[in-house]
């Protein structure tokens, strides 16, 4: 199968040098962001899924073509790093992801070192999986247990060994993001 059947005649197609396929598709005045996803899935399913595609903003003029093209670049990049499972990628998804991934370009990697700690202890990482569940869950203690399938008690217990070990208490909201972060920082390296 081939992608040519789903490029319309306002739509550009061309190949980098690194053998990317880039798709400029010419959106309709009355389309938005929210159109284009089935757009995409469908490019993906004639592929055979052995490519991914990763989607930037709506470009309204040539200068922003530019930025949507490196959206569409980021957003594989780490949305690759953290779903690797997945083919498809939209820069609204990994805005946070992305900005700290540029972000630590510049800056000392070491700053989110505690995670590391996390990792390193506990039995097979599970107070990295615990502190996952926790985010994943948005806190809500029943639903973390049940989902790690461990007693709320002992749920208590690696949220104290969390905060021993990092300094940062999960339950507190400043230092729930700063664990977040790292945790990113570490998926995303």
């Amino acid at each position: 199968m081939s992608v040519q059947y789903e490029i319309g005649k306002a739509d550009l197609i061309g190949v980098t040098f690194n053998d990317e396929i880039v798709i400029l598709k010419a959106a309709a005045v009355n389309e938005s962001e929210r159109d284009l996803p089935p757009l995409l899935k469908r490019l993906l399913k004639v592929s055979g899924g052995k490519v991914l595609i990763g989607s930037g903003g709506l470009a309204e003029n040539i200068k922003e073509l530019k930025s949507s093209f490196y959206q569409a670049k980021r957003a594989i990049m780490v949305g690759n790093k953290l779903q690797p499972d997945t083919s498809f990628y939209q820069f609204d998804d990994y805005q946070l992801e992305i900005m700290l991934a540029k972000l630590v370009q510049y800056e000392d990697k070491s700053i989110f070192s505690y995670y590391h700690q996390l990792l390193e202890q506990g039995k097979k990482g599970e107070l990295a999986d615990t502190l996952e569940a926790y985010i994943r869950e948005g806190g809500e203690l029943n639903k973390i247990a049940e989902s790690l399938f461990i007693h709320r008690n002992t749920l208590r217990y690696r949220l104290e060994k969390i905060s021993e070990l990092t300094g940062k208490d999960p339950r507190n909201i400043k230092d729930l993001i700063e664990l977040y972060m790292a945790k990113l920082l570490h998926d995303i390296s």
